[in-house]
């Protein structure tokens, strides 16, 4: 299976990609998900997130980054990017999004506040305060 249709398939059911609120990620990290599309965009930052990386003029087939998101998006991203060393962000504003909503939906289907602490291994108090938020 291609690194793109994996990563699609891995998050479809755990991360609803369209349901995010990608207005809370760096801008940097949004602009990259307009310019390739939002499974792109995360399997690139989950690879290189907190790094850099340098961009290519072409598209290569055979370079790390288009095994990484794919030809497509890698041609979109050579056409704004190419030549540039780019900074990837790390998906801690999503993945923080993605533990409260989880955390929430169990909490709804009646999970109590000790085996959700057990679950997300944080404190009860700090399930308290994300589902007070």
């Amino acid at each position: 299976m291609h690194s793109l249709e994996h990563a699609t398939a891995r998050h479809h059911d755990v991360w609803d990609l369209d349901a995010l609120d990608w207005n809370t990620l760096p801008p940097s990290l949004a602009g990259l998900r307009r310019l390739m599309g939002a499974p792109a965009t995360v399997l690139l930052a989950e690879s290189y997130g907190g790094t850099a990386v340098y961009v290519p003029e072409y598209p290569y087939p055979d370079h790390h980054l288009t095994a990484c998101i794919g030809l497509p998006a890698m041609e979109r991203l050579v056409r704004v990017h190419g030549r540039e060393k780019l900074h990837i962000p790390k998906l801690d504003a999503l993945e923080r999004q993605v533990r409260q909503s989880r955390l929430r939906q169990l909490h709804s289907q009646g999970a109590s506040v000790g085996s959700l602490a057990r679950i997300f291994n944080i404190t009860p108090r700090r399930v308290r305060q994300l589902l007070a938020v």
